[in-house]
């Protein structure tokens, strides 16, 4: 039976703090899923921890690769492949959903006009405390303000699976490669929306990607 979303989590030498990350898909109001973790040339025991976390449910598999692609797009675009649902969904391996997440975002693609919607977010840091929170204003989508700085981390967008086709997928390159498919997604005829609900937590971290990558497009 096909899914109405295909979750796709890709991971590398995560171990147990991957846990919450996959427990926050499996406990969506949203059931109609499928979760498709990445282990990415996992070295560790993420492996087993990922197991543990989707205790035996259906929903979820495993999917391993036999090296580490070192760029997060290589993984997605493997979980594209394994993916089977009407809608497709990303988490990165440090962040969390609350239980409404994906069913705000799904309520939002019911205007088939819709190609993609995105979440608003928390920042955590990794003890738990809010760093910042998304207003309205750092939502607005806008062919012409979409070009200005980032928007829409991997873990806060839903999308129809044909648009990813049609666009050709995931990019790799120095980074950013999330702006670079939502502006390819939009230059194809994509209109993205955006649910206020901050449902969303992202790591905020100095030692993750998000705080590493450099802004040369800038």
């Amino acid at each position: 039976m096909i899914p109405l979303v295909s979750v796709i989590c890709p991971t590398h030498d995560r171990s147990r703090a991957i846990v919450p990350t996959l427990r926050s898909v499996l406990t969506q109001r949203v059931a109609d899923l499928e979760l498709v973790v990445v282990l990415d040339g996992c070295t560790d025991d993420t492996g087993r921890w990922a197991s543990e976390a989707i205790d035996g449910d259906p929903r979820a598999r495993l999917v391993r690769t036999p090296r580490a692609h070192g760029h997060p797009a290589g993984p997605r675009n493997v979980g594209l492949a394994e993916a089977r649902g009407h809608l497709v969904a990303y988490i990165d391996h440090d962040d969390v959903w609350a239980p409404d997440h994906l069913g705000n975002l799904v309520a939002v693609l019911e205007d088939q006009d819709v190609g993609a919607a995105a979440a608003g977010f928390r920042y955590v840091d990794r003890a738990g405390a809010v760093t910042a929170t998304s207003s309205p204003e750092n939502l607005v989508w806008h062919p012409e303000i979409q070009v200005l700085a980032p928007l829409f981390e991997p873990s806060r967008v839903l999308h129809r699976r044909d648009l990813v086709d049609r666009v050709g997928g995931w990019r790799q390159g120095f980074g950013l490669e999330d702006w670079d498919l939502w502006l390819r997604m939009a230059d194809a005829g994509a209109d993205f929306r955006a649910h206020a609900d901050a449902t969303v937590a992202l790591l905020d971290d100095s030692g993750t990607r998000r705080h590493r990558t450099a802004r040369p497009l800038r």
